[in-house]
């Protein structure tokens, strides 16, 4: 069905429901000018609005000169006369004088009522694109949708209600495709080919009313839906249509009802009101019937004569057709002939043009052949290109196996890889505890070292103030022995004096010697070398974790080779770059991921090679625990004799005591003192010289072990132990620096959470890298089967071009007896022109008549043609009235159904309501019907004009070809 029949019979429903619909439109106000509206719905098949027309009918009763309107509609025209309008806005101004006007226009603005189509099919929600040509059990659930509320006055309070609204659905549905067809909300007619399905509803009125408030036990349904079910078969469903009408509750006078008994007598009033509507609706479907009836026969005759007529304007046409052919051949005869003998003397000219044409022909024929050849040539080099192709393919396929299988070595070296770091990383974390100890250890040793060698430094000056000291203690017992037998007393006395000054200092530097030769410097530093030890093992373990990362990073670069590998030289262009891109992508992810983590492990190995290198500083340690402990045992000998010497000295003393306090008369007396003297004498001076053999040894002992200890050395072989002990502190800073870079600022292995992450983000990567191959492995197996069809084209592509070269040679062929051809020609118009004079004479006596036969042809067939067109006319106008006749009185009856359920359940049920406490209802009632709850404009209209619009929704038609 077309658009403007579609809304033709859209036009013919609507007046019929609004017949039946109960009284005439009744308006807001009693005024001369009022405006009607009729909104056209174009919507889908689930009752989604696509296009909306909207037709307005000022009625100018009043027979005004300009009329005032408003209106938001776009794409105004005047449908009906030539009156013009001008707009400022929403505001128009027609230019009339007292006649009716009719426009139209569009909007896109949402409609008041709304319907919603939902289908089913054996239970399950289709939509309705799918269901056509679909069989099984068909649900359509309708709904609709009030979406106007006003604010209005009910009783004593003000409360939003929804204006008031009937809507009525058609549905035309064939028995051919449709059986056991229900409605619950509606009815069912049929007339043995089509059933026809009328569903009502009035969205918002139950809310309105809201029943349940008044007494809980009032069961009045007032339908908002309905539901339609059959048994479907190649389902196909023409267009629906639904109504929405406004003012059927404006025949309801209760204004001036006051009190429940004035609404006892309007709901008498009701009731008979609605009982004459069932009865003038059952009078309007017998009328209607009986004028569908009858108009089947009236239609029946205005198709025979359609009939007839087209059977007499054939005939004319048939007529007119074969004079005015004949009539034109005698004239295009005689003038053909005459321009024929004019072109015999033309024609022996043309010839040698023709001639010429004709040998240019066989030129090109010639071009064309040599040109068919090269395109068979480029034929056959095609389908060997495809051979190649295909070749190249397979060779493709094999890389990107080859590939694939890289990447899962790549993958299953990754996989070790993450389980070493992962395993470094727990064994550096469970050692750093051990390390740190280490470290503040060292730090601690080196601290004693450079206290060690400051000591050091002090007991060997005092050895060398000892040697001072014993080499004068020698020079003063050189002197004593040469005074043992003095001359004089005063010269026993002044020896005596040097002797105990002597014997003063020398005991000074022995009880020092003796002192320092108790330290244990060698315990210390060999104490010191251990704990070095300690911390140099930590390194020897860092720098096995460290070898197992690379083993493991050498794995995976061996992936990398065997991606680099891959041979694509045997590829064409666009493949091998395809595949090289793939390849360079998966070796850059590869690469970055083994550069970082080889970065990572060398700086693990330098630095562990530093913690290693502490063995040698341990190494180094303990050699100078061991010279200490040479030059211990030389000064516990300088210690010993230093108390043997005390000892003596402690004799001399008491001796020169003992002689000081002699005379030198007493002296002389006693031999025996005297001899006793010499001998003690001879004895010191004999252990002095025996004393002073080690003084050179001593004071070069002495001066090596400061050296040794705070000396400045230029070379790592003569450095100090103060000079190792301060790069013992410089080292392990710069270790801790490092070691806080590597393993975080606390030494607590945050750095170490970043080589795993690294080496995880890489895993990550090989398994996208992975994922890819696989979506390139599927692509592989389409473009082989691309390559096989194309392969297939190849034996049509050769039998073309073997047809195309053979059909040239025939083309040749044909040049060559045109050629041969056009040598027959000459000779034959030399003939013709002889002949001519004849035919000229002739023909002109035969075109002498023709316009005559030629005219009354025409005007025969010229009217049998108007008469066919207005039979035409008249036989699709009256099958469209026939359509709206038969629709009227389907509509009637199911009005008449309508009418009569609408009595019986609804307002036969609210008469008996009267007979309770209703004046709740009253109040809603009256407020339902009042001007402030009215819907009488959809575009808009003037406040003092009077309206009333009506809706009709059209869905699409549901068919194999509902596009068209």
């Amino acid at each position: 069905m077309n658009r403007n029949r579609k809304k033709a019979v859209a036009a013919s429903v609507a007046v019929g429901m609004t017949m039946v619909m109960g009284v005439s439109p009744v308006l807001a106000a009693n005024t001369d000018i009022s405006k009607e509206e009729t909104v056209y719905v174009n919507a889908a098949a689930d009752g989604t609005p696509q296009e909306i027309t909207v037709s307005d009918w000022l009625k100018n009763s009043a027979s005004a000169g300009d009329l005032s309107d408003v209106s938001d509609l776009k794409d105004i025209k005047n449908v009906k006369g030539d009156e013009t309008f001008s707009q400022d806005g929403d505001k128009l101004t027609w230019n009339t004088e007292d006649k009716d006007i009719y426009y139209q226009g569009t909007t896109t603005k949402d409609l008041p009522v709304s319907m919603e189509l939902k289908y089913y099919l054996d239970g399950a929600q289709i939509s309705p694109s799918d269901l056509a040509g679909k069989s099984g059990h068909l649900k359509i659930e309708v709904t609709y949708k009030n979406n106007v509320k006003n604010k209005t006055k009910v009783g004593k309070k003000t409360t939003e209600m929804y204006a008031p609204f009937v809507m009525a659905t058609a549905m035309i549905l064939p028995t051919d495709n449709f059986t056991n067809v229900t409605i619950d909300n509606g009815k069912v007619l049929s007339d043995g080919q089509r059933n026809i399905v009328i569903g009502v509803g009035m969205p918002g009125l139950a809310d309105n009313l809201d029943l349940k408030s008044v007494d809980e036990d009032i069961d009045l349904d007032i339908p908002e839906e309905f539901t339609m079910e059959a048994d479907v078969t190649d389902f196909t469903m023409s267009s629906t249509f639904t109504f929405a009408l406004t003012d059927i509750l404006d025949s309801l006078d209760v204004d001036d009802i006051d009190g429940l008994d004035d609404l006892k007598d309007s709901m008498k009033e009701l009731t008979d009101a609605a009982t004459e509507l069932v009865d003038g609706s059952k009078e309007l479907s017998d009328g209607a019937s009986t004028l569908d009836e009858k108009y089947q026969e009236f239609d029946s005759g205005i198709a025979t004569l359609t009939s007839g007529v087209s059977t007499l304007n054939s005939g004319a046409a048939t007529l007119s057709s074969g004079v005015s052919s004949y009539t034109a051949g005698a004239d295009k005869l005689a003038s053909g002939v005459n321009e024929y003998a004019d072109g015999v003397g033309t024609l022996s000219k043309s010839l040698k043009e023709y001639n010429t044409g004709v040998t240019s022909l066989a030129s090109g024929v010639q071009q064309y052949v040599k040109g068919s050849n090269n395109l068979t040539d480029g034929v056959k080099k095609y389908v060997a290109g495809v051979s190649n192709l295909g070749s190249g393919i397979e060779t493709y396929t094999a890389g990107v196996s080859q590939l694939g299988a890289g990447i899962d070595q790549e993958a299953a070296g990754l996989t070790d890889l993450q389980t070493s770091v992962n395993g470094l990383v727990s064994g550096i974390k469970a050692k750093l505890p051990e390390l740190q100890t280490s470290i503040a250890s060292i730090v601690k040793f080196a601290e004693s070292a450079k206290a060690y060698a400051a000591k050091t430094g002090e007991f060997a000056d005092k050895v060398i103030t000892y040697v001072t000291s014993v080499g004068e203690i020698k020079k003063n017992a050189d002197t004593l022995n040469s005074l043992v037998n003095p001359s004089s007393t005063g010269g026993s006395a002044g020896g005596t004096s040097q002797i105990e000054s002597g014997l003063a200092e020398a005991q000074s530097a022995a009880a020092s010697v003796g002192a320092v030769s108790g330290t244990s410097a060698a315990d210390q530093l060999n104490a010191a070398a251990g704990t070095v030890s300690a911390a140099a093992g930590t390194g020897d373990a860092l720098q096995g974790d460290a070898g197992t990362i690379s083993a493991g990073l050498d794995s995976a670069s061996s992936a990398i080779d065997i991606l680099s590998g891959i041979d694509t030289s045997s590829m064409d262009e666009a493949t091998a770059a395809a595949v090289n891109s793939a390849v360079q992508g998966a070796i850059g992810a590869i690469s970055g991921g083994v550069a970082t983590a080889q970065g990572g492990v060398a700086n693990l190995q330098a630095h562990a090679g530093q913690v290693s290198g502490l063995n040698d500083a341990a190494a180094q340690i303990q050699s100078a625990a061991g010279e200490v402990s040479n030059q211990n045992a030389q000064a516990a000998a300088a210690g010993d004799a230093a108390a043997q010497l005390q000892e003596g000295l402690s004799q001399i003393e008491s001796g020169l005591a003992a002689l000081n306090n002699q005379s030198a008369e007493d002296a002389k007396k006693d031999a025996q003192t005297q001899a006793t003297i010499k001998a003690l004498t001879k004895g010191i001076d004999d252990a002095l010289t025996e004393l002073t053999k080690n003084n050179d040894a001593l004071t070069a002992g002495a001066n090596a072990l400061i050296a040794a200890g705070t000396g400045t050395g230029t070379t790592e072989e003569d450095m100090s132990l103060t000079q190792g002990a301060d790069a013992v502190e410089a080292g392990i800073q710069k270790l801790q620096t490092t070691l806080q870079t590597y393993l975080g600022e606390k030494l607590d292995g945050g750095m170490l959470n970043t080589l795993k992450e690294g080496v995880d983000k890489l895993a990550d990567g090989i398994q996208q890298l992975q994922a890819g191959y696989d979506k390139v492995d599927e692509g592989t197996s389409s473009l082989l089967a691309g390559t096989n069809t194309l392969t297939a084209s190849n034996k049509q592509l050769t039998s073309g071009s073997t047809a195309l070269e053979s059909s040239g040679k025939t083309l040749t062929s044909g040049a060559s007896k045109l050629t041969s051809a056009s040598k027959q020609l000459n000779s034959g118009t030399s003939k013709i022109t002889s002949a001519t004079s004849q035919l000229t004479s002739g023909a002109n006596t035969l075109s002498a008549n023709s316009s005559k036969l030629n005219s009354g042809a025409s005007q025969l067939a010229s009217g049998t043609q108007q008469l066919m067109s207005g039979t035409s006319t008249l036989s699709s106008g009256s099958a469209q009235v026939k359509s709206g006749i038969k629709s009227l009185a389907d509509g009637a009856k199911k009005l008449s159904d309508g009418t009569k359920e609408f009595d019986e359940e609804g307002i036969q049920k609210l008469s008996d309501l009267v007979d309770d406490d209703l004046q709740d209802i009253l109040d809603r009632l009256d407020a339902i019907c009042s001007d402030d709850n009215a819907y009488h404009s959809f575009s808009g209209k003037e406040d003092d004009m009077s309206g009333n619009v009506k809706f009709v929704i059209e869905t699409a038609a549901i068919d194999d070809d509902s596009d068209k």
